[in-house]
């Protein structure tokens, strides 16, 4: 999956997987393509197809020594290049041929303040580097990562991540001076309960957006986010801190949310939670296997119910799964389905199954862009109509061209050229007139 995707740098495992030089293999999965990697003799690490090129052994079985990976099977050695370092099992005369001829896959890793990334493109020479100031910023400005398995499809709860009218029902608290529960932050607070408005800027990387709340007193709070291709959002915090999220595919059904933290005024406060401390609250995660898809999923989890405490839903907060992270989030995006049950949620089907998309905040009757994004939405009848009268109009002023041609020059090759081309004409026109009706409603 992901042509795209692959030709960008993605953050894979933290560093802290590989806590030292020829150490233990351990599997990887992203992309829907399984990887095994390791940290070799020099610190360098490294990132393989898993299945050896000889003849499909899991590499995560080999041994990891003297500078290479070598596979259990039949001991063919690669580096994390991967180029074959030694073929054991055949003739010794024939080894230094067989080495120049076989290649594992392998990809290119880059290791940066805690964080391991990798390049799966098809570029001989990768891309630059990401500059995020997680990236950029001295280590000790850097936090730990915070990292959560999600149990669906990447754009499904990256898209929760990118919406902020969902802060005021299940994030809130349900009175202002309703206490933190016993689990999670206390949750927020919109006095006047009015939806956030959006002004979005498309940019080169993605888009930014801010949605402003207009609070009791008149004043303004702007919730500032950005969309970062392919997968990343940063969302202001408040507190000077930077919080990198990036939504990594693992495959079709699975997603690791990454979460890099930053403090570009200084290093890192000394109460800062890490990863494994941060959902120690909600039972931490589930027992590791050697499916990296178990690496990091929370004990609180679609099998029960995210920890949902209904006390707290009766009294504190509106929602009773714990405030932790993107937890509630997660807990809507990954039990989200389309109108056929399937759990990714694909708008292609309702953009198919809804007759009208208005331009209208109406229940049920379709999607719409907020007001003042500077976007016209049609109905989809309206959008054949119109396409169909240009059409329409291109023949037509073919016909006027090719006709006039002909009379000037008696060519009777363009007269039919232009009959054959008016006789188009009119056939689109008729088909057009179909949709006229809804292009007018819309226009109205």
């Amino acid at each position: 999956m992901g042509n795209l995707m692959r030709e960008y740098w993605i953050p894979a495992l933290p560093s802290s997987e590989f806590p030292v030089p020829d150490g233990l293999p351990k599997r990887m999965r992203l992309l829907g393509e399984n990887l095994v990697m390791f940290r070799d003799s020099q610190g360098r690490l490294g990132a393989l197809e898993e299945y050896c090129p000889h003849r499909g052994a899991s590499l995560y079985f080999g041994r990891n020594e003297e500078g290479g990976l070598r596979c259990a099977y039949h001991g063919w050695k690669f580096d994390i290049t991967g180029e074959c370092l030694d073929t054991p099992t055949e003739p010794v005369e024939r080894r230094e041929k067989f080495c120049a001829k076989i290649k594992a896959k392998a990809y290119p890793c880059h290791e940066v303040n805690h964080m391991i990334w990798i390049y799966m493109g098809t570029r001989k020479e990768p891309p630059p580097f990401p500059a995020f100031e997680i990236n950029t910023l001295p280590a000790d400005r850097v936090g730990p990562q915070r990292i959560m398995g999600e149990e669906a499809n990447y754009l499904q709860n990256m898209e929760g991540d990118l919406d902020s009218a969902h802060l005021d029902w299940v994030h809130r608290r349900l009175q202002e001076d309703s206490p933190k529960p016993e689990k999670g932050i206390r949750g927020f607070w919109n006095p006047t309960g009015v939806s956030p408005v959006l002004d979005v800027v498309p940019t080169e990387y993605g888009a930014y957006y801010s949605a402003k709340r207009i609070l009791q007193d008149g004043s303004e709070w702007h919730r500032v986010n950005q969309f970062i291709f392919p997968f990343h959002t940063m969302i202001t915090t408040g507190d000077g801190m930077i919080n990198l999220r990036s939504f990594v595919p693992v495959d079709d059904e699975f997603t690791m949310l990454i979460s890099l933290y930053a403090n570009p005024a200084g290093p890192l406060p000394t109460n800062f939670v890490t990863g494994d401390e941060f959902w120690a609250e909600v039972g931490g995660y589930v027992e590791r296997t050697n499916d990296p898809r178990t690496y990091f999923l929370t004990k609180a989890n679609k099998r029960n119910d995210y920890g949902r405490d209904l006390k707290v839903q009766e009294e504190t907060m509106f929602c009773g799964i714990p405030f932790v992270g993107n937890l509630q989030d997660r807990a809507m995006t990954e039990l989200m389905t389309n109108g056929k049950g399937e759990p990714i949620y694909d708008r292609q089907w309702q953009l198919e199954n809804i007759p009208v998309i208005t331009g209208q905040n109406a229940p049920g009757e379709g999607f719409f862009y907020p007001a003042g994004t500077g976007f016209l939405t049609l109905p989809l009848a309206a959008l054949s109509y119109r396409n169909g009268q240009l059409l329409w109009l291109a023949m037509l002023i073919g016909v006027v061209v090719l006709g006039t041609r002909a009379l000037v020059r008696m060519n009777c090759e363009h007269a039919k050229t232009a009959t054959w081309m008016a006789i188009a004409g009119f056939v689109l026109l008729s088909a057009s007139i179909r949709w006229g009706s809804s292009m007018r409603a819309l226009m109205k």
